[in-house]
């Protein structure tokens, strides 16, 4: 296994306990933003601070102000005078399209994830020069865990 797979994996584990803070009962998304080797700043899909928990209208729909966890990672990198131009963000699933775009657009340069959510926002960063890898989790980072996704 390649170094890099091997930080790979320990960042996805580190997106993938944020993930765990979600309160979405459909999908929980975890983010981290990293940059030579630190990590600046972490997020999850869920509601913007002040607000209840509550990720989901009566008919079971995700309500308009959820915000995702890569927004919410870039949000409060940026909140805290931090930047992710050249970082890489890891993220339990490929960024949907609107995010794909913040992203671009915060300079980040590689995103790694673990399940496909939008197929042509991944074909978007990757159109615009972003490297883009999909990793699944080898056995290595399986030892006892459950292999069911929890999303």
């Amino acid at each position: 296994m390649s170094k890099q797979l091997v930080y790979d994996e320990a960042y996805m584990g580190v997106a993938e306990i944020f993930a765990d803070l979600s309160h979405d009962t459909e999908i929980r998304v975890g983010s981290c933003v990293v940059q030579e080797g630190q990590i600046l700043s972490q997020g999850w899909n869920g509601m913007p601070a002040g607000m209840g928990n509550d990720t989901r209208n009566g008919e079971g729909l995700t309500n308009p102000e959820v915000i995702h966890a890569e927004a919410n990672a870039l949000m409060k990198l940026a909140k805290n005078g931090g930047r992710a131009f050249g970082a890489t963000v890891y993220t339990t699933h490929s960024p949907c399209y609107n995010c794909a775009g913040l992203l671009l657009q915060a300079g980040v340069k590689r995103v790694v994830y673990r399940d496909e959510y939008d197929k042509k926002a991944v074909k978007f960063l990757k159109e615009r020069g972003v490297k883009v890898d999909c990793i699944k989790p080898s056995s290595r980072t399986l030892k006892g865990k459950s292999k069911e996704s929890k999303s």
